[in-house]
C-alpha cells in the first residue's frame, strides 16, 4: 500500500459558513458540494444548503460535512464529545509573508508568526468552527 493523498473531512454546523470561511479569508477555492438530498453542485451558490463540500488550495483538500449527514452517510451514530470539540490542521505553503498580510485582520489569530526549530516559520489561525489551522513555510 502506498498513501497518495489525505483530506480531512471536518464535523462542522454549517457546511456552507465553513466554505464561505475558506474560501473568502483563506483563498481556497470551491471544488464541489452535496445538499442533503444528496444533490451534486459543482458551481458554488451561497445560499444554497450544503450537507458536505470540499474546498482546495494547490495540493490541499479539505472536506467539511454535518454529523447528521456523516452519521448517515456512515450508517453509524456519530456524536460530538464536548472534550473534543475541535481539530487540528497544519498546511505547508509558499508566500508565507504575503499570506499572513492579507489574511490578519479577516481572521482570529491564535499565534503569531514564529520561527521553529525544526526549521519551519508558521502561524495559527481559529476557523469559524473553531479548528485550529496553521500555515508554515521551510525557512530558507
Amino acid at each position: 500500500m502506498q498513501a497518495k493523498s489525505l483530506s480531512p473531512n471536518l464535523l462542522v454546523e454549517d457546511v456552507s459558513q465553513s466554505v464561505a470561511f475558506y474560501t473568502q479569508k483563506l483563498n481556497f477555492n470551491y471544488i464541489m458540494g452535496v445538499d442533503t438530498d444528496k444533490q451534486l453542485y459543482l458551481q458554488h451558490d451561497p445560499k444554497q444548503p450544503l450537507a458536505f463540500a470540499i474546498v482546495g488550495n494547490g495540493a490541499v483538500q479539505i472536506m467539511f460535512q454535518q454529523l447528521q449527514s456523516a452519521s448517515e452517510d456512515l450508517n453509524l451514530s456519530l456524536m460530538r464529545d464536548s472534550k473534543i470539540d475541535n481539530q487540528m490542521l497544519y498546511i505547508e505553503i509558499d508566500g508565507f509573508d504575503a499570506f499572513y498580510d492579507a489574511i490578519k485582520d479577516q481572521v482570529e489569530i491564535v499565534n503569531e508568526p514564529r520561527h521553529t526549530f525544526y526549521g519551519m516559520k508558521e502561524f495559527y489561525i481559529r476557523d469559524n468552527d473553531q479548528n485550529i489551522v496553521g500555515f508554515a513555510e521551510k525557512l530558507v
